[in-house]
C-alpha cells in the first residue's frame, strides 16, 4: 500500500551532507509511496531553491544543529509554506521543545515509513 496521494506526488526535502545517509533515506521514502525528493547538501541552498519551490513540500529532514534549527530564517520560511520539518540527530532536544518531529540514527525502513504515514496523517 503506498502511503503517498492518490493524485500526486508529495515533495519530500532532504538537507544533509552525508551522501550515505541522503542515499538511504531517499531510497526508504520513494520505497514507502510516490515522493519526489530534492537533496540539498547545505541548508544556504535552500534560499537559491525557495522561490521555485512551487509544489507544497510535505517535509523536510534535516541534518543540522539545535541553533541553526531554531533560528534560521530559511527554516522559518519553510514552517511558514506548511512544511514539516524532520530533525535528523543533532536537533532532536530543540526539534522536541518547538513541537517537531525527530528522526534518530539508526533508524530502518519501517520506522520511515511510520514517519510518513504521521506526516500524511498531519497534512490531511
Amino acid at each position: 500500500m503506498s502511503l503517498g496521494p492518490a493524485d500526486a506526488p508529495q515533495h519530500i526535502l532532504i538537507i544533509s551532507d552525508n551522501l550515505i545517509e541522503v542515499l538511504d533515506l531517499e531510497e526508504a521514502i520513494k520505497a514507502a509511496g510516490d515522493y519526489v525528493v530534492l537533496h540539498l547538501r547545505q541548508l544556504e541552498q535552500l534560499h537559491q531553491h525557495m522561490s521555485s519551490l512551487t509544489d507544497h513540500v510535505l517535509a523536510a529532514f534535516v541534518a543540522i544543529s539545535a541553533e541553526t534549527l531554531n533560528s534560521d530564517p530559511l527554516i522559518d520560511g519553510l514552517v511558514q509554506r506548511g512544511t514539516k520539518i524532520i530533525a535528523i540527530d543533532g536537533g532532536t532536544a530543540a526539534a522536541r521543545h518547538s513541537g517537531w518531529m525527530t528522526l534518530n540514527r539508526p533508524y530502518s525502513d519501517e520506522i520511515l515509513s511510520d514517519l510518513l504515514a504521521k506526516l500524511i496523517l498531519r497534512d490531511a
